[in-house]
């Protein structure tokens, strides 16, 4: 396979776990590490948090499917 197709497979599934995660977020409740009043800094580790865990999912979602074409392909 085009290795070109396995990057828009790792965007596309980057977007798609993006909002699969975001909802898995919600029930974290992060108000009770931070002190009262803090509501940019917990909105600011909340985005950070879903960008990461969505990326880590896609990247490695995009290398197994890379890993069985090469195994199998």
């Amino acid at each position: 396979m085009i290795p070109h197709y396995f990057e828009l497979l790792e965007l596309f599934i980057f977007f798609f776990s993006l909002v699969v995660v975001y909802n898995a977020f919600h029930a974290i409740e992060l108000s009770q590490i931070f002190k009262k009043g803090h509501t940019s800094q917990i909105r600011t580790i909340y985005i950070i948090g879903v960008i990461i865990v969505a990326y880590l999912f896609a990247r490695a979602v995009t290398n197994l499917l890379e890993l069985s074409f090469t195994i199998f392909g």
